[in-house]
């Protein structure tokens, strides 16, 4: 018998095994997680952190429905804070292009202000 991290025998937090729930679910989620965000990889990701959180709370789920839960669960809020992040992400960039200020404008008038603060200080 191999022990894991934290004391769990053979990879079974509180009796089940995570390779058979990894292997049930893990495919199930990546797809559940694309159809919310259409990222691949950021679903996988997603789908991979749900899995590290239901290791580190494995003593607390008592059947395998319970642990489905949680996972869809975990993985549908953490694709909310995905499109929730992305949705602030575009608001600022449309706000700063409505400002009419561009990066190349902004370093013109950053170089500027640096100039007239060279001849007008002492």
């Amino acid at each position: 018998m191999t022990e894991l991290q934290g004391g769990i025998p053979d990879g079974k937090p509180n009796g089940f095994d995570i390779r058979h729930l990894f292997d049930l679910y893990y495919t199930r989620l990546c797809y559940f997680a694309h159809k919310l965000i259409g990222n691949k990889e950021a679903s996988e990701d997603i789908v991979q952190d749900a899995f590290v959180a239901y290791w580190k709370k494995s003593a607390d789920f008592a059947n395998e429905l319970s642990i489905k839960s949680f996972l869809y669960l975990t993985v549908k809020n953490a694709c909310l804070n995905v499109i929730r992040h992305e949705q602030v992400v575009k608001r600022f960039a449309e706000s700063t292009d409505a400002t009419g200020f561009t990066e190349e404008k902004l370093q013109k008038t950053s170089s500027a202000r640096k100039w007239l603060e060279k001849f007008i200080l002492p």
